[in-house]
């Protein structure tokens, strides 16, 4: 063979390959623990403090009100430095609180608003250093928060994950959120309890499923990553080009963030949103399209702009092939016929240049 015929035979393969071949990965990375306490690290000191103060224990939590007016969690703060806005920052507090929920604060059950983004929260008094804030709860949790509380630990330890990696964890997690008994609301108008984690208590159970909205399918997926000692968040944001608020989470594989949305999972194939990265592509749209994080609908009372989401992976993660054998040849299979058609072109145009035809 001529210089020239393999130069012609090894363009001719180049290019046949090269459209098929993947976008390189981002190179950005993040530890396994970025997402420890992640949106309180974002809170100045004193949002800080009182994010801190909100963290009771709720067999000692002092709820006070009456029906007429409606029932409240106290909150006492000490020394507030150079506060100018406290009722401000105790709302922003608020929200890192319920979006860093987890067992060990109890699953933020002060942030147990059935029907609104956020609660009423109000600076009741200032007594010298110590700042009394109400924060508003509905009337089906004025009791038993403790109760409530053991409820809901016992449903995610009911919840059986495996897997022996981390990626196989977080598959192990989506199916069995995208599958029965668990199901999909766009609202709580029909489930009371729809857009909270406590949606999976046992006695909310309704012909045996448990309804929940995105913000529930996040806050379950979240507590079961923990369970199972894997990265995770919460964010918060626009789904779709409708506008519509939906929560979803983020997640940490191998050191690279991906995002996972188990509601949408749960209703448009079991893994449409699994793993995904800004470009991961789902019926015609990236993820990062239709997932705008922390943006502010004043229509909707939804303000969680003073938060910032962990910036994911460029592509969706690469999960191992299967070590079944037909899967294994269906897999590769694309890839040995355009192999062996880049060969018989290359060998064509080998023999065509040398007889000069080309």
């Amino acid at each position: 063979m001529n210089s020239r015929s393999a130069v012609i035979a090894v363009l001719v393969a180049f290019a046949m390959v090269l459209p098929a071949m993947p976008f390189l990965a981002s190179d950005s990375d993040a530890d396994t623990d970025v997402f420890d306490g992640y949106y309180g690290k974002q809170l100045t000191a004193n949002q800080k403090a009182i994010y801190d103060a909100m963290i009771i224990d709720p067999a000692s939590a002092t709820i006070a009100g009456d029906p007429t007016d409606g029932y409240y969690l106290v909150v006492i703060v000490n020394d507030l430095q150079g506060e100018t806005d406290p009722e401000k920052d105790a709302k922003i507090a608020w929200q890192a609180t319920k979006l860093d929920a987890s067992s060990a604060n109890y699953w933020a059950y002060w942030t147990w608003t059935l029907t609104d983004v956020k609660p009423t929260i109000t600076l009741a008094s200032v007594d010298v250093d110590d700042y009394y804030f109400h924060i508003s709860i509905p009337t089906e949790f004025k009791d038993g928060f403790g109760s409530a509380v053991q409820h809901v630990t016992d449903a995610v330890n009911a919840i059986e994950i495996t897997g022996s990696t981390t990626a196989e964890k977080i598959k192990n997690i989506n199916s069995k959120l995208t599958g029965s008994p668990y199901v999909y609301v766009e609202n709580n108008e029909s489930h009371t309890y729809a857009n909270t984690i406590y949606a999976i208590a046992a006695e909310n159970a309704e012909s045996e499923k448990y309804y929940m909205t995105s913000f529930a399918y996040s806050a379950l997926f979240k507590a079961l990553c923990a369970k199972s000692e894997v990265a995770c968040s919460q964010v918060y944001g626009f789904y779709g080009n409708d506008s519509k608020i939906a929560a979803w989470n983020e997640v940490v594989i191998d050191s690279k963030v991906y995002g996972v949305d188990s509601a949408v999972n749960s209703t448009s194939g079991s893994e449409l949103w699994l793993a995904a990265g800004v470009y991961t592509s789902g019926n015609g749209d990236a993820f990062s399209k239709v997932h705008r994080a922390f943006v502010n609908n004043a229509t909707q009372g939804f303000d969680y702009s003073a938060f910032t989401a962990e910036s994911l992976n460029n592509n969706g993660y690469a999960w191992p092939q299967s070590t079944d054998i037909w899967a294994q040849i269906t897999e590769y299979l694309p890839w040995v016929l355009v192999g062996i058609i880049c060969v018989i072109l290359a060998i064509a145009l080998v023999m065509m240049a040398r007889k000069g035809d080309i």
